[in-house]
């Protein structure tokens, strides 16, 4: 299965490079800078919590279907042959249609209980509080299917619980979620117009950008994977026929990945300790998102003004260039994170600190890009750390000398341009010199 997901990354690459180079032709703005690296980074962090989040949904999936499953109390299994058959000679491929129609049932069934996830994830705000990252942004291109919530799959994996009481092999399952992540990607975007027939039975860039529309008749619509009938069967579909104004209805106003991630969880607990009634404080985390209790105003939601600018502080380029920089580097710690969480030798310590140092950098980044005050201060403690660290784990005898020269280099060239830029962060220049 991971094999599938490398495969695709560089066609995911190369379609988000081509909707650039698209939008460049056709004098539409498809991407900012700062909104794709914050959303860029909630999906590293996704990634990194994605890892054990798996690991576990996985053992806990295997052991439901082999020990309650229907098919195994019958004591039969659900076959999981291969579904194409390679040959050497034409036509090369052919379909084996016994297995085949037993996996495109598994896809439509996962599809049909993500649709429900997924709505309910709109429905109720302990749920609202996972997915609403990733409807926080304030355009819609390629780069928005990364922007996640860090901990969206604890509670997406429950909800396919039930194919393991059936007995449906995890293998099975997991190419099926896959299949349907992959499917989602590529209808993250302005570019396509709509599909004709196609938007009867499937999901198309038209109707996912309803479903991240902020109009009042666009919200909460539109919930399938792959399949938008779901939707047209339980009353909430909704065609695109006006402009789209993307984003949640109470901006926000951040580029923090963490603050992104967490800020409705931290709401919603100034909401439970603020309310008097106890059974309001219970109450507030399985309500509809919006609803208050009556001690705390109005339950009834604000919708903002369409035309409201997007959230885009003002910030100096030089800044920006060192803020996009830092990024890159962390996306490849993100990257060396991701492989060495396979790696038993390395152990859970180090790679906890390598996560760590790859999140406070985001945030900082993240902070960057807000115009935050502490962000010099942070940033200098990060520096400074990382190479202590490295050294720490040198005489723990796994880093390399190599690897801990390169620590103490890039945190010195860094702590030299932080230094020489340090006026762009902590005072304000000149509206000319702003990005």
């Amino acid at each position: 299965m991971d094999n599938m997901m490398e495969l695709a990354f560089p066609i995911i690459v190369g379609m988000i490079f081509l909707e650039i180079i698209l939008g460049w032709i056709q004098h539409r703005h498809y991407y900012r800078v700062n909104d794709t690296v914050a959303g860029v980074s909630t999906g590293i962090m996704f990634m990194l919590v994605g890892v054990p989040t798996l690991f576990g949904a996985l053992v806990v999936y295997n052991w439901i279907e082999r020990n309650f499953s229907i098919m195994a109390h019958l004591g039969l299994e659900i076959p999981f042959d291969a579904p194409l058959a390679f040959h050497s000679a034409f036509p090369y491929v052919s379909i084996q249609w016994v297995p085949f129609l037993y996996w495109a049932v598994v896809v439509i069934a996962v599809d049909f209980l993500y649709y429900w996830f997924h709505r309910l994830s709109h429905e109720i705000n302990f749920l609202w509080g996972s997915h609403v990252t990733h409807h926080s942004s304030e355009e819609f291109n390629l780069a928005v299917s990364f922007r996640g919530g860090s901990f969206q799959r604890v509670f997406e994996y429950i909800f396919f619980l039930p194919l393991a009481l059936i007995g449906v092999n995890w293998l099975m399952f997991l190419f099926a979620h896959r299949a349907l992540k992959l499917y989602q990607f590529w209808v993250h975007t302005a570019a396509v117009p709509e599909l004709g027939p196609l938007e009867y039975v499937m999901v198309t860039p038209s109707n996912h950008r309803v479903h991240h529309g902020r109009n009042p008749q666009y919200i909460d619509k539109n919930h399938g994977g792959i399949f938008i009938i779901w939707d047209r069967m339980f009353g909430t579909y909704e065609p695109e026929r006006e402009k789209i104004n993307y984003g949640i209805t109470n901006q926000l106003k951040s580029f923090n990945p963490l603050w992104m991630t967490f800020h409705y969880y931290a709401q919603l607990w100034q909401e439970c300790m603020a309310t008097k009634s106890w059974k309001n404080k219970v109450k507030i985390w399985f309500a509809k998102p919006g609803w208050k209790p009556a001690d705390l105003g109005s339950s009834e939601i604000v919708y903002s003004d369409p035309a409201r600018p997007n959230y885009d502080p003002p910030l100096p380029a030089q800044a920006k260039v060192y803020g996009i920089t830092q990024f890159a580097l962390l996306s490849g710690g993100a990257l060396l994170a991701y492989s060495l969480a396979h790696d038993s030798v390395f152990g859970i310590f180090r790679l906890l600190i390598l996560i760590g140092f790859v999140v406070y950098g985001l945030t900082v980044v993240g902070g960057i890009l807000d115009s935050r005050p502490w962000v010099y201060p942070a940033e200098m403690l990060r520096l400074v750390l990382i190479p202590l660290v490295a050294f720490a784990i040198h005489l723990n005898g796994y880093l390399s000398v190599p690897v801990l020269l390169g620590c103490v280099g890039y945190s010195a060239a860094s702590l030299l341009l932080l230094a020489l830029l340090r006026r762009y962060f902590i005072q304000d220049v000149p509206a000319a010199e702003a990005a």
